[in-house]
């Protein structure tokens, strides 16, 4: 609880340090932009628009909003329950639209390529999130239509667009225990999706450290200090069938697999390591233990599709913020332990 708790304290930390400088980057790691993004006007695409809601708050319309005409409305986690009046509009610009419902909220709304976001005047540092040129070209060339209700965390959010895309995106529990907002886009880059994800939740480019490879996506605090490859056994010393053994490809849904991946993936919960040991071993076939003392570290759910073996235990020990664990394997276990 200690440890979880530590993490909680330090994410209200970040979150409230959005004009804060950054610490130096740790070697590897890949800079934020310093610089505003450049909006468009309005969203490229967006025909004009009928709606009408009754009054209702913030969150309940963009849903509505979502469900009927599509489009593209990101709202800042925390504003979901503020009211907004009855409103109707016919054949309106979106942008109309989209600045009718931040007016109704004293908030503003600004275009970004693939949606409005809202967002109070104070939290305009968001806008400073990119990840432009920070992503792998297979993940750049991916897309993706999303909808994700507010108070979803984060974990949730990267487990269902893995389970989509056939890969694996994941964050460290610095990232992964924030809330999005109400939101949804339709089919746009998952660049977009991503920098619009980071916004709703009030992570501040300044905070985000990214590790993007051919292989998986992993997002994390710069206050994360976990190594990028946690093997504690001395790869000289594996035998060849070991070595092939952590370069197996498999496929892994934590902290178990459900009947419906995505249902699963949106409602799954952190479970303590213990508790995931025997789904892990199962699916990657080789097993897994861990020593006594990490029994009650928490996992956060993740979707890992066609990664190794020992990328599997990399990025699962990599959500923890600290240098302090590593794994080994021991002849056909693979044990999870403190430094």
């Amino acid at each position: 609880m200690r440890f979880r708790r530590l993490m909680q304290v330090s994410l209200a930390v970040t979150v409230a340090l959005l004009g804060a400088c950054a610490k130096d980057r740790k070697p590897g790691e890949k800079a934020s932009s310093k610089t505003s993004r450049t909006a468009p006007a309005a969203v490229a695409g967006f025909p004009k628009i009928s709606f009408s809601h009754d009054t209702a708050p913030l969150g309940d319309m963009i849903r509505k909003l979502g469900q009927e005409k599509g489009g593209g409305i990101v709202a800042l986690s925390g504003l979901e329950e503020r009211t907004v009046a009855a409103l109707s509009v016919s054949y309106a610009p979106y942008a109309s639209l989209a600045k009718q419902l931040a007016d109704a909220v004293e908030c503003r709304a600004t275009p970004l390529n693939n949606a409005y976001f809202i967002y109070p005047e104070p939290y305009e540092g968001l806008l400073q999130v990119s990840l432009e040129g920070r992503l792998h070209e297979r993940f750049a060339a991916m897309n993706a239509a999303v909808a994700f209700g507010a108070k979803t965390r984060l974990a949730n959010v990267f487990a269902v667009l893995s389970e989509s895309l056939g890969t694996a995106i994941v964050a460290d529990n610095y990232i992964a225990e924030a809330t999005c907002g109400e939101m949804f886009m339709d089919k746009a880059p998952l660049q977009a999706v991503l920098e619009a994800v980071l916004m709703s939740a009030r992570i501040p480019a300044q905070e985000i450290a990214i590790d993007c490879t051919d292989e998986y996506l992993f997002i994390a605090s710069l206050r994360n200090a976990a190594p990028k490859t946690v093997l504690l056994s001395d790869e000289t010393s594996l035998s060849p069938e070991q070595k092939a053994e952590l370069e197996r490809v498999v496929d892994v849904v934590l902290p178990e697999r459900g009947e419906n991946p995505v249902q699963t993936a949106f409602a799954a919960k952190a479970a303590p390591l213990r508790d995931v040991l025997t789904p892990l071993t199962q699916q990657l076939n080789i097993e897994v233990a861990a020593k006594k003392s990490l029994a009650e570290v928490p996992i956060n759910p993740c979707t890992l599709h066609k990664v190794r073996v020992r990328t599997v235990m990399d990025l699962l020990i990599r959500q923890w913020p600290l240098a302090n664990f590593g794994y080994e394997l021991n002849g056909n276990q693979l044990l999870i332990r403190p430094r």
